[in-house]
């Protein structure tokens, strides 16, 4: 009688392991962005292409770093309606500032941590710029779909897996222009799928004479402006 019973509890906790195996290989699907060499694309934003937009705003505060004169992460995720601080961890001043439609925005001079944290309020894709330092430049992509994910270092992203998989695949390089995303559409039930995306070199960045123009900045920015030294 017992081992009867042990049988039958054995059988059904195999059973549920199995099935719960089974549904966590199709509840997400791994993806890998490469360009037409092969070679692995890291800081690729892919989101699944949804009319659904996110229910609420995250409210974790993130963090767009300045570190040896760059800006750290180059791209930086977050989801509409979420906070972004600029610290700068350089011993010299940096002057941050944005002109893309998503969101216009400038931190005048300052060294260490800027009071001002910027909300991200439109979904897009914001361009960052140093006024200072013309060879800096950083992106933070506004998402609104509550699934966009970003590449690692081999190209690697996770996505939960939908019944209709469409997405979209966004890069600072990419060929068809950096407010542009080129579409894709996923095979379901299969492992591991690579995704190519056509790259051209990063874009230089604005010069400062731009900048002045937009902001009506002075043609040299004063040293006791904006934040502390």
């Amino acid at each position: 009688m017992f081992n009867i019973f042990f049988r039958r509890v054995f059988q059904v906790t195999l059973f549920v392991y199995v099935c719960i195996v089974s549904w966590a290989s199709v509840a997400s699907v791994q993806i890998q962005v490469v360009d037409f060499a092969g070679e692995p694309v890291s800081d690729a934003i892919i989101a699944i292409d949804s009319k659904s937009q996110q229910s609420a705003v995250n409210n974790t505060l993130a963090v767009m770093d300045q570190v040896d004169m760059t800006f750290q992460p180059h791209v930086l995720l977050v989801q509409k309606g979420q906070a972004v601080a600029f610290p700068n961890n350089d011993n010299i001043r940096h002057h941050v500032y944005s002109f893309s439609k998503a969101k216009t925005f400038e931190l005048k001079l300052f060294r260490g941590l800027h009071s001002e944290q910027i909300v991200m309020e439109q979904a897009g894709i914001v361009e960052l710029g140093c006024n200072i330092h013309d060879n800096m430049l950083g992106f933070i992509y506004v998402d609104d779909t509550n699934t966009a994910v970003k590449t690692n270092a081999q190209g690697m992203a996770v996505l939960p897996s939908r019944s209709q998989m469409q997405v979209n695949i966004w890069h600072p390089a990419l060929a068809i222009g950096i407010d542009k995303r080129e579409e894709r559409v996923l095979e379901q039930g299969k492992g591991l799928q690579v995704i190519k995306i056509n790259l051209n070199p990063p874009a230089a960045p604005e010069t400062k004479r731009s900048f002045k123009r937009r902001f009506n900045a002075p043609s040299s920015p004063s040293a006791g402006s904006g934040g502390g030294s």
